[in-house]
């Protein structure tokens, strides 16, 4: 593998990231999964799971991984997370 660029920047539309959005239903309380017990999580998560969401941000992944010549070998993606922190959560 060559590496190419350590970072790359690119606006995306508004739309993207709304349609996005849209997609999240509930959220649930999030959960560290094999952390310390001493460890409190508190935030609100979902994953994005909806096929045409993520075929928008595989592209994404796909135009930056040619355009940065970082050359992986990229052919799906896995559920996004989306989480919520508030005012003193962690």
């Amino acid at each position: 593998m060559r590496y190419g660029l350590l970072y790359s920047q690119l606006n995306l539309k508004d739309s993207i990231v709304d349609d996005c959005l849209k997609k999240i239903n509930k959220l649930e309380n999030g959960k560290i999964i094999g952390g310390d017990e001493l460890v409190t999580r508190r935030s609100k998560v979902n994953f994005i799971i909806d096929k045409d969401i993520l075929n928008q941000y595989l592209n994404i992944c796909l135009h930056i991984n040619e355009k940065q010549n970082y050359n992986l070998d990229i052919d799906a993606l896995e559920p996004l997370q989306y989480s919520e922190y508030h005012e003193g959560n962690e």
